[in-house]
């Protein structure tokens, strides 16, 4: 079963999908959407992982003679059940998760230093949404026939349709004008430093 899921081919994929983006960026090539798309990307990975590592542990925890299947694939049948308690699965896992978490956090925070947060995050949040949900689909086959994936994205389009929609709406206001008492709230804060 974890020989043909292909979760092997879908982390490949998105590591060499992620590696052209960076070099993308490194060679000055530099937009909103390459920023959103190497963070996205950096994001799903670690929510594959989490869903993994969850799923390991849900396993673990029903069937504790039961040697990881991920095990399996690297050590063989008898040499999963003597494995030790860190094993090249499980440290690629961690590994996996550590390198997206600082990768995501990383290419955000760049973006964020180069485009208005009212530019970056409606447009991340949307496409993070449609990595990771697209990505969850392939690597767990979470959908049960052509409707129920009909209905799915008929929903999930028209949701991803008004985060884009209000975020150029958004984008239309120049400026927001608060209000004059949270004015005087500021100015009283910055006179009393």
């Amino acid at each position: 079963m974890v020989q043909t899921s292909g979760i092997a081919l879908l982390f490949g994929l998105l590591y060499v999908v992620q590696l052209l983006l960076v070099l993308v960026i490194r060679n000055g090539r530099q937009s909103l959407f390459v920023y959103v798309l190497v963070a996205s990307i950096f994001g799903t990975m670690n929510v594959m992982v989490s869903k993994i590592m969850t799923m390991y542990v849900r396993l673990k925890m029903a069937f504790a003679g039961l040697p990881n299947p991920a095990d399996i694939v690297v050590y063989g049948a008898v040499g999963a059940m003597s494995s030790a308690t860190v094993t090249l699965p499980r440290a690629l896992v961690a590994l996996v998760m550590g390198v997206s978490v600082i990768g995501q956090e990383s290419f955000r925070q760049q973006a964020l230093g180069k485009y208005p947060v009212m530019q970056f995050q409606p447009v991340f949040f949307a496409t993070y949404n449609v990595v990771a949900t697209l990505s969850g689909l392939l690597l767990f086959k979470e959908l049960d026939g052509w409707m129920h994936a009909l209905v799915f994205f008929s929903v999930f389009s028209i949701g991803i349709g008004l985060i884009l929609y209000g975020s150029r709406f958004l984008q239309k206001a120049k400026s927001v004008v608060l209000p004059s008492h949270i004015k005087l709230q500021k100015d009283n804060l910055l006179k009393s430093q």
